[in-house]
């Protein structure tokens, strides 16, 4: 009986803890999120009227992209077997560059993809005068069931990032994808004039799925561009170009349409020129102090030459850091070359003065020390003058 009187009490307490959790559970209901469904637009704004007319897709000499390509399967199962290729516009608005960085060799850019197609198996109508929009999460999980470009970038580091993601299917067919994205580039820099060098950014954009047989990729003039003010703060940007080309990669056997977006970009030398040029410039100038004086000692003149030239080689290791080991010499590297060299003969310049003065050769000695004191100042000027006008 006592046992029994224990099991009940135990079972009672086991019940007494699963109402405490359950109603625990009830406090923070779980929040399921769902896809938005599709919004139905009876009436298409200007903006719609405008893109339409621009890109006119469904309108184009092209063959209607066959039901099995269409939204019936999977893209990984879709086989094509249209005549012709389809033929999808695409346009990229710059919305910023950044992080444009000649150590790893890469750079960030964010902005605006739009893809426009034709999909005839959504036709409903000839002419387009209402539209299905998906946003989001219903957007990727649409595309996923139809065929589309399936574009990417051809030289990112990363997978890009998407948001303010949009298709829009309009009741004649013509299909327009759109997101922001934001995306690391791969790129090569030539440092040859840094900090006063121009650079290439390049973005490449390609189908992973479909060849030139099967896809053929046009610019958009209305969908391209770039926002006002689009700069880094180091980075002045000269002119953006985009155009497409048919490339073949090696090892590849078919052709494939790139969309290349071309950034002339001119590195602003204001930072270098304030940090790092003027106080190299004022530290080189102190080597040709010692030749105002009238002491000839070489223990007091080699003191601040040694330092400046001490100095020249740690500016040398704190460039080298903000660069990448490229097998030739930059603009910086063969001013502060110079500028050792410059110090170096000065250096030279008082141990021969000290030699005359030690030997009672006063006349010469101090027409020489006299001669220094303007040979150094313009040997260096009008080196940096060459170096600069060479670069520039």
């Amino acid at each position: 009986m006592v046992c029994g009187l224990f099991t009940v009490l135990h079972r009672a307490s086991s019940l007494s803890l699963l109402a405490l959790v359950f109603s625990v559970l009830m406090l923070f209901p779980s929040q399921t999120i769902h896809a938005a469904p599709a919004f139905y637009i009876d009436k298409l704004n200007e903006v719609d009227k405008k893109h339409l007319e621009a890109s006119s897709a469904c309108g184009r000499n092209q063959a209607p992209i066959d039901p099995m390509r269409s939204g019936r399967s999977h893209l990984k199962n879709v086989t094509v077997q249209t005549e012709y290729p389809v033929q999808a516009g695409v346009g990229v608005l710059l919305q910023n560059i950044n992080a444009i960085n000649e150590v790893e060799n890469s750079f960030s850019v964010s902005g605006y993809l739009s893809v426009v197609w034709c999909d005839k198996s959504f036709a409903v109508s000839e002419t387009p005068t209402s539209k299905l929009m998906y946003l989001e999460t219903s957007a990727a999980k649409k595309l996923e069931s139809l065929w589309r470009p399936d574009l990417y970038f051809v030289n990112d580091t990363h997978r890009h990032m998407s948001e303010n993601i949009e298709l829009d299917i309009y009741n004649d067919g013509t299909m327009i994808y759109s997101e922001k994205f934001n995306v690391e580039i791969s790129a090569v820099y030539d440092l040859h004039d840094f900090p006063f060098d121009k650079q290439l950014l390049k973005i490449t954009l390609q189908s992973f799925s479909w060849d030139a047989s099967q896809l053929v990729l046009v610019s958009e003039p209305l969908f391209n561009g770039s926002v006002s003010g689009l700069s880094d703060p180091e980075w002045e940007v000269e002119d953006i170009r985009s155009d497409v080309y048919i490339k073949q990669d090696h090892g590849e056997r078919a052709v494939f349409y790139e969309y290349d977006i071309e950034v002339d970009v001119q590195h602003r030398p204001g930072y270098f020129l304030l940090k790092v040029i003027l106080p190299l410039f004022l530290l080189v100038s102190v080597s040709w102090v010692v030749f105002w004086t009238r002491r000839f000692d070489v223990r007091f003149r080699l003191g601040p030459l040694l330092t400046v030239m001490l100095t020249i080689v740690a500016f040398n290791f704190t460039i080298s850091s903000a660069l990448p080991k490229v097998n030739y010499m930059t603009f910086f590297d063969k001013l502060l070359s110079f500028s050792f060299i410059t110090v170096y003969l000065a250096v030279a310049a008082i141990l021969v003065i000290s030699i005359m003065h030690n030997r009672n050769w006063m006349r010469p000695a101090l027409i020489m020390n006299l001669h220094c004191r303007w040979i150094f100042p313009l040997i260096y000027i009008l080196g940096i003058s060459w170096l600069v006008g060479s670069t520039l």
